[in-house]
């Protein structure tokens, strides 16, 4: 079964300790300037962003009102970024939910973890989309969304394949595993090889893996056409990340770097191991082209970029008009 979380770690909303706590048990195997990091919440390049990512994971508790509900499966409090929403009231609930995160961080955070809570949900709300391929990806579109709500967990996400030769595809590459691919498959589940872009907030405890750019629909891209979350400790999953923009100053000197570095990562599989009750997508260039447009996916994340961007606004209009003031 899938293993983003134990039954002992559903307990509905966390707060920012339980979020430290799993990071320092469950490390992801993150990589900075060529050496593995032990504990992303006190390494000079990541705890900045750890902490702001820890009082997110507060605020909503200090903002129930706004930023939590009941959860259908447990009735626990649970982050309101997960629901599935019905009613006009029930998305504008969300709107002021994401609107709380983005003006805490003034959004300069874009891919904090309402961002695929959204996405998640709208898998979730589409899984006949996933079970017309196979009944089992739609029931399991719906039962990750609920292991991700249950337990609260933060995830971040690959975008595109490494483009090392932009005038052909991946299984053009000098290498067919430079971009990651099926490596094999067996009744427990899919290998996985190769690498991924580009992973922004690393310091995730789960991971989608889904297409962004299209592909063609040849026998040639099949492999490389698949959809899964999966835990960011999974064995041979690495991220290996750019240089960070927090450069150790106070947040007197470098108020934004030394709050809001979410950081980016290439992704490599290195023969990860994907068990079958984590797939979404397999070998299906149709759907996984259409994933996003035929779930509402990228509407649920649109909403959130718009909500993070209009903070992003009013923070820097005011600055600009408080520059103004004082000059």
């Amino acid at each position: 079964m899938s293993t983003l979380a134990t039954a002992a770690e559903q307990n509905g909303a966390r707060r920012g300790a339980d979020v430290l706590q799993r990071l320092r048990e469950r490390p992801p195997a993150i990589w900075y300037r060529g050496a593995p990091v032990t504990d992303v919440t006190t390494h000079a390049a990541f705890r900045g962003g750890v902490t702001t990512l820890a009082e997110i994971y507060d605020l909503q508790w200090r903002r129930a009102a706004d930023s939590l509900f009941d959860s259908p499966l447990s009735g626990r409090k649970v982050a309101r970024s997960f629901q599935l929403p019905k009613t006009l009231a029930e998305l504008e609930s969300l709107s002021r939910s994401m609107a709380q995160c983005a003006r805490y961080t003034h959004g300069m955070m874009g891919r904090v973890p309402d961002y695929l809570n959204r996405a998640m949900s709208a898998y979730a709300a589409g899984a006949p989309f996933f079970a017309a391929a196979d009944p089992r990806f739609g029931a399991n579109a719906i039962r990750l969304h609920e292991e991700l709500r249950e337990a609260d967990l933060c995830s971040t996400h690959s975008l595109i394949p490494p483009q090392a030769n932009r005038s052909v595809g991946p299984a053009q590459q000098a290498d067919a595993f430079l971009a990651a691919r099926v490596k094999e498959e067996n009744d427990a589940g899919v290998v996985i090889r190769g690498c991924r872009m580009l992973a922004t907030l690393p310091i995730s405890d789960a991971i989608m893996v889904l297409p962004s750019t299209l592909l063609k629909a040849t026998p040639d891209d099949a492999p490389y056409a698949f959809g899964f979350v999966i835990a960011t400790d999974t064995p041979g999953l690495k991220l290996i990340c750019r240089e960070s923009v927090d450069y150790g100053r106070t947040r007197f000197d470098h108020p934004l770097s030394s709050r809001y570095e979410e950081m980016d990562a290439v992704v490599v599989f290195d023969d990860v191991r994907v068990p079958w009750e984590n797939v979404l997508l397999y070998r299906d260039v149709e759907r996984c082209n259409g994933v996003h447009v035929q779930t509402g996916a990228v509407v649920g994340m649109a909403h959130q970029v718009v909500i993070k961007n209009i903070a992003k606004s009013e923070f820097v209009l005011g600055l600009a008009a408080l520059l103004v003031d004082t000059i």
